[in-house]
This record gives structure tokens, C-alpha cells and sequence, in this order.
């Protein structure tokens, strides 16, 4: 599988991966009563001009004194996002980053091509845990829906890809300019639910040896990127995805290393072990959160 990833490497597309203009249109509409609904569409590839499914994912988006303002009391040790994923619903969330106490490489496997070949490809993503007592505080987002406030305990950081309405992901298609990057923030509940419930995959868990104020650069890097680029980055399967962009943040916050095997997910457990930053193995989420 290594050297089919590096095969198609060498037939990439050549494609500019700066990030777009504005490319807000206020006729890419899901929902008229959501004041973070990004209202976007594609400004390249195959599919310029369409609007982009936002109902589903979306970047983080970090709000301002007076924008946090509106939703909750200021606390020094939190920020305040909008978009924040959680039982399929989008909401405003106050996250105390100043109480993160861990985080966690989160490899999701999934089978490619028939099931007899037993070939699994995987998406990476980091989990961030809190200290006791932590809990992150969502509103509704939602203008028309009924006021509603509930809390979480974790939060997954995860770089996905988002396309027009209608258009389900394809490795090929990946490098060819039909997706765009989103930096999400998600609750542990709606992942689990995803991809083990939903799809029944494997889910595995190592923690990270980084401090708690590295863990917690970690995290705003990943929050900043989101709210700077919002969704107007391209995807692409090799060189900006997943893996690729995980590495990248840990690049800007630990600033020591690089890797250009970041483009294949599977591989990036051994990169953080060979770095000497993988504490130790925990058990799988499927064994964590089993549920009936």
C-alpha cells in the first residue's frame, strides 16, 4: 500500500494550495437562522461555483471579545468557537484550553478494496482531555431552535475534507481539486458515534508526550488554522489532508521536525514514535465507549 501511495504521488496533480480569497457567497444557504454558517462554494477545480455542504462539517471558527460576549461570561482560561460539532448539530462553545491535561493520536482504520485482501488505509486526528472538573460548555447555535445548553468533556481536533452537496469522497478525486480542508472541532460523542456505531470501524488510542502547554498550543494552532482558513484550502489525498496537516500543526507549535511521509495516515503513529513522542499505547475507543 506504501508504494501504491508513492506511485500516485508521482502523478499528482500540480495544483496552487495557497489559500483562496474570500469566497463567501450569501447564496450558499442551509440554514438562514445560523449567523456561522460559512456560505461557501468552490472557487477551482472541477466543480467551481458550486456551494459547498457545510451541513455537516465545518472549521472552527474562534469568536471575538464581544462575539463570545453574547454567549457566555469571559473566563480567563477558556476560548469561545463557533461550530463546534456535537450530536449532529452545530454549536458555540466556551473550552477551558487552559485545562487541557492530555492528548491523544486517534487512528481510525477502514478497509480499501475487497475485504479479502485485509488492506486498511485510516484517518488520524487528536483527542484533547481536560482536567477534572473541566467541561466544555455549548449553546445552541441555531437562532430558531429552542435555547438549549449542554457540556462535553472532550474534544477531537480532526482536518477532513468538504465538497459540494452530493459529492462523497474519493481517493482520485482527492487530487484532482473536489474538496476543500476544514479544521474541525468535535465532540468525543458524535466521533464514537461515526465511526464505530455507524460504520464500525477500529479506533485506536496512544497518548502523547507533550506537556500540558504544549498540548494546549497544539489545540489553539489547530483553532487559529481553522479560523483563518475557514473552507478555502484545497484537499488534497497526498499532500493536504488528514495526516499531512496534523503534522504541520505539530511543526508550527513544537517547531523541531518535519516529515515528508506524512502523506500516508498509517504511517504517522511510527513518525511520532520514532520522535520519541508516544507515551505509551491506551485502550481502543471501541473499548473505552462500549456500548450496547
Amino acid at each position: 500500500m506504501i508504494y501504491l501511495q508513492f506511485i500516485l504521488l508521482m502523478f499528482a496533480t500540480t495544483m496552487s494550495f495557497a489559500q483562496y480569497p474570500a469566497n463567501t457567497d450569501p447564496n450558499c444557504i442551509s440554514n438562514a437562522h445560523d449567523p456561522y454558517e460559512p456560505h461557501t462554494r468552490m472557487l477551482q477545480g472541477p466543480e467551481k461555483g458550486l456551494c459547498i455542504n457545510s451541513d455537516f462539517r465545518r472549521s472552527a471558527t474562534l469568536l471575538n471579545g464581544s462575539e463570545a460576549a453574547r454567549y457566555f461570561p469571559f473566563r480567563k482560561d477558556s476560548i469561545v468557537i463557533a461550530n463546534y460539532s456535537h450530536q449532529k448539530k452545530f454549536w458555540i462553545a466556551q473550552i477551558p484550553v487552559k485545562r487541557i491535561s492530555r492528548m491523544i493520536l486517534q487512528t481510525q482504520f477502514f478497509p480499501i478494496g475487497p475485504t479479502a485482501l485485509g488492506i486498511e488505509i485510516s484517518h488520524v486526528q487528536f483527542r484533547f482531555d481536560f482536567e477534572a472538573g473541566a467541561k466544555i460548555d455549548l449553546v445552541s447555535q441555531d437562532a430558531s431552535a429552542p435555547a438549549r445548553n449542554v457540556s462535553v468533556k472532550h474534544v477531537i481536533l480532526t482536518v477532513e475534507n468538504v465538497g459540494p452537496h452530493g459529492e462523497k469522497f474519493d481517493f482520485m478525486k482527492g487530487m484532482k481539486g473536489y474538496f476543500n480542508l476544514v479544521y474541525r472541532a468535535v465532540s468525543l460523542e458524535d466521533k464514537y458515534n461515526w465511526m464505530i456505531k455507524e460504520q464500525g470501524h477500529r479506533v485506536t488510542q496512544h497518548l502523547i508526550k507533550v506537556s500540558k502547554q504544549e498540548a494546549q498550543k497544539i489545540f489553539m494552532e489547530g483553532m487559529k488554522r481553522g479560523t483563518k482558513r475557514q473552507s478555502r484550502t484545497t484537499y488534497h489525498s497526498l499532500t493536504q489532508s488528514c495526516s499531512t496537516e496534523l503534522v504541520k500543526i505539530l511543526k508550527a507549535t513544537l517547531g523541531t521536525w518535519d516529515s515528508v511521509m506524512s502523506f500516508y495516515p498509517n504511517l504517522i503513529l511510527p513518525i511520532l514514535q520514532n520522535r520519541g513522542l508516544i507515551q505509551r499505547e491506551l485502550p481502543t475507543l471501541n473499548a473505552e465507549l462500549a456500548r450496547p
